[in-house]
């Protein structure tokens, strides 16, 4: 008798856990076909935003130090659709640390939420924002105004990134890798 109990409750998961119709619930997850993934058709039109950042690519980052001089060093960014293709995670490597950023779309909201990691180091962080005009901004959570991360000039070949207002102190310039 609970040899048969077992095997119900086990076909009963089965079937909870199953998608409908024969659904393959990562279709649109990276793969062989589609290294990067691709965007569900059934995700929020404001996905397409960040189109330009999937794929990998090199950079040239300069950070400006203390004593007002700037330091450039090589970076790669890279990003995927993930989630189903329902949001982009990205991921960013430099000589002295990496980061991590899951972006995704609050139709509530009307704003993309980004959480932010970097290590060494730890660091995390929640940024909103979205496109104001031809550049997708993004501020402290909490923030409505004032210098925020923006990604400009975004092309199929790169995009540019900066950290501030019209100084800088952290900029982005990065290519598609061939």
């Amino acid at each position: 008798m609970r040899g048969l109990m077992l095997a119900a409750v086990a076909t009963g998961l089965i079937v909870v856990a199953t998608p409908a119709h024969g659904q393959q619930v990562d279709q649109y997850e990276p793969s062989d076909t589609h290294p990067f993934g691709r965007a569900h058709p059934d995700a929020p039109p404001e996905l397409s935003q960040f189109e330009f950042m999937i794929g990998l690519f090199d950079c040239v980052d300069e950070i400006r130090q203390p004593d007002g001089s700037r330091v450039s060093f090589p970076a790669t960014w890279g990003a995927h659709y993930f989630l189903n293709g329902r949001g982009v995670q990205d991921e960013y490597f430099s000589p002295q640390f990496a980061t991590s950023n899951i972006r995704i779309f609050d139709p509530d909201e009307g704003v993309w939420v980004i959480t932010f990691f970097r290590m060494p180091g730890y660091q995390s962080g929640i940024w909103k924002g979205g496109l104001e005009g031809d550049s997708l901004v993004f501020r402290n959570a909490g923030r409505t105004s004032g210098p925020g991360l923006t990604f400009y000039d975004r092309t199929a070949e790169g995009f540019e990134w900066k950290s501030g207002g019209d100084d800088p102190g952290w900029t982005s310039s990065c290519r598609r890798r061939e």
